[in-house]
């Protein structure tokens, strides 16, 4: 399996700079191995990250409170790590990133979206769903 046989997961990204984009980069028995990047004109950075399939449905239930309008976080409290997402009223969306585990770093930034990002993003999640088969 190759990164290409997957959509990323999250793909947020503007035209500043800023972006955050989840990626697969391999299968396991268990789940998919990937990793977070994280842009900026501040800073680059990328970890990796496992995620399993509830953490699929855990991911949908986070784009269920961003469509309500609730801010939200992925995976808190989990041995992973964390995407808190937060909405603001200019289109843009705050993520936070935190790596509890290993680096002990959080990184912070606010990525405009443009008009229909959560309808991509609930069909990048069929479709990761899709290539494995849940």
């Amino acid at each position: 399996m190759t990164d290409r046989d997957f959509p990323d997961l999250i793909h947020l990204a503007d035209e500043n700079g800023s972006s955050l984009v989840h990626r697969f980069t391999d299968r396991h028995p268990s789940g998919l191995e990937g990793e977070i990047e994280v842009r900026s004109t501040f800073v680059n950075g990328r970890t990796r990250s496992f995620v399993f399939p509830e953490d699929l449905d855990e991911w949908e239930a986070v784009l269920d409170d961003l469509d309500r309008g609730d801010n939200t976080a992925w995976r808190e409290d989990k041995r992973a790590k964390e995407i808190w997402l937060e909405l603001d009223d200019n289109d843009r969306v705050c993520a936070t990133v935190v790596d509890h585990l290993s680096s002990l770093v959080a990184v912070e930034l606010t990525i405009k979206v443009p008009d229909g990002w959560l309808d991509d993003h609930y069909d990048r999640l069929q479709r990761v769903r899709d290539a494995i088969g849940t």
